[in-house]
């Protein structure tokens, strides 16, 4: 266990409690397992996602924040955006997913669990 305290004294017991060292930190006894970690939008990011996947051999699937550079603006503009619409895109090993679920607001999601951005697109609120 660490106890988090605000000035940290140079050297060797200086930790980095950045988002992506809190991830590094906890999943060191699982690394190359090949495991699914989900985790929140505080503590994903592509770069991040990436680095999990090629050098711990870890499966992410995460929401992330609307503010990363890595974003490419056509997934932040709700504006022209239709409720219940989703906008997918694909890089190597990884799918970013823009869903709109009600008028201007739209839920980021990095996934390298998915392969193929198939969706069931009738939708029912009773089931059969």
């Amino acid at each position: 266990m660490e106890v988090y305290i605000c000035t940290q004294p140079d050297g060797s017991f200086k930790c980095d409690y950045s988002p992506s060292g809190i991830v590094k930190g906890l999943i060191a006894s699982i690394s190359k397992t090949g495991r699914k970690i989900t985790m929140d939008n505080w503590y994903t990011s592509i770069p991040l996602t990436i680095d999990l996947l090629e050098n711990h051999k870890l499966i992410i699937v995460g929401t992330i924040r609307k503010n990363k550079r890595e974003i490419p603006k056509c997934f932040l503009d709700t504006k022209k955006r239709e409720v219940n619409s989703t906008i997918f895109g694909y890089g190597k090993n990884i799918i970013l997913l823009s869903y709109v679920p009600r008028k201007n607001k739209n839920v980021m999601l990095v996934s390298i669990m998915h392969e193929k951005g198939l969706m069931k697109t009738q939708i029912t609120k009773n089931p059969k």
